[in-house]
């Protein structure tokens, strides 16, 4: 008896009937029979499957004019940003501080910090009336800057040049000058109270003075140490005793006039200045006018 054939791939079952597709489950059957489910969306080719990508498949760019998820631009960091109230009036305050003590320094340190209070307001980008305050106190501080070296300079010059001196030599005015610019025939007063004497005004001999130079001798013998107060000033007596009738043409001890000695002391003599200056005027300590030297020399009150 023959074997049974089993129904092939095309052939129907025999629980099926003729014309029905096959059960075969080892078959393909996707894409080649209709099932139940329809195998493309509204609008789309049968056959086609929709993917991921708006574009249709992988591959494919995204299409244009789609929004972007983030903003293409970012805020920059460190733009204009509005000014801090509380910085303003710091700043107001300092330039104020600046303006005033470069306008009326009341020292040298007050200069200083005025340039600094000006700097740090200016550095920090003030605006307004702080950073015109600041650029006034700097002006200002330039101003007594300049006047200050100015005068500083006029007395370095005055120091080094001595009093104002006509072409014979005498002095022509009235002026404050140190020791060390008297000479032979120069005509001074205030010497002040004090035990030791640096400047004296000199004045033109023909107007009223105390004391007259009639020398300037130097007492040191050799290069020896200061001797000690009193014997510099014994040395110096002696010197300008000398130098006065040198000078005058007269006798000492029947002069109407009196001798006073200006004799170094040990500060003087340590420096190298060993150098005693002879004066002479009235012995009353009255002013005089005219020079001891052409005998015109007379008593202030009686002219």
């Amino acid at each position: 008896m023959p074997d049974p054939q089993q129904p092939g791939p095309d052939q129907p079952g025999p629980d099926q009937p003729d014309g029905s597709p096959s059960s075969n489950p080892y078959g393909n059957p996707y894409g080649q029979q209709p099932g139940p489910y329809s195998s493309s969306y509204p609008g789309q080719q049968p056959g086609s499957y929709p993917g991921p990508y708006p574009g249709g498949h992988p591959g494919q760019p995204y299409p244009q004019g789609y929004p972007q998820a983030y903003p293409t631009a970012y805020p920059q960091i460190g733009g204009p940003q509005a000014p801090d109230p509380r910085r303003q009036r710091r700043q107001k305050t300092m330039a104020a501080w600046a303006l005033g003590l470069g306008v009326l320094p009341l020292c040298g340190v007050g200069w200083f910090v005025s340039v600094g209070l000006a700097i740090t307001v200016l550095v920090g980008r003030a605006r307004g009336a702080a950073r015109g305050m600041a650029i006034g106190a700097l002006v200002a501080s330039t101003v007594w800057l300049l006047v200050a070296v100015g005068g500083l300079a006029w007395l370095v010059v005055d120091q080094v040049s001595g009093p104002e001196r006509g072409d014979d030599g005498q002095v022509t005015r009235a002026e404050d000058t140190t020791l060390s610019f008297l000479r032979e025939g120069d005509c001074f007063s205030d010497l002040g109270d004090s035990d030791t004497v640096d400047e004296v005004r000199v004045i033109p001999c023909d107007e009223p003075h105390q004391l007259e130079v009639v020398g300037i001798v130097d007492i040191a013998e050799g290069g020896e140490d200061y001797p000690g107060a009193r014997a510099s000033q014994r040395r110096s007596d002696a010197a300008c005793i000398d130098a006065f009738e040198a000078y005058t043409g007269e006798d000492y001890d029947y002069s109407p006039w009196g001798e006073y000695t200006l004799w170094p002391g040990r500060s003087s003599w340590e420096s190298g200045d060993s150098t005693a200056f002879c004066t002479a005027g009235d012995p009353s300590g009255d002013e005089v006018t005219g020079r001891l030297a052409d005998g015109s020399a007379v008593a202030a009150t009686t002219t």
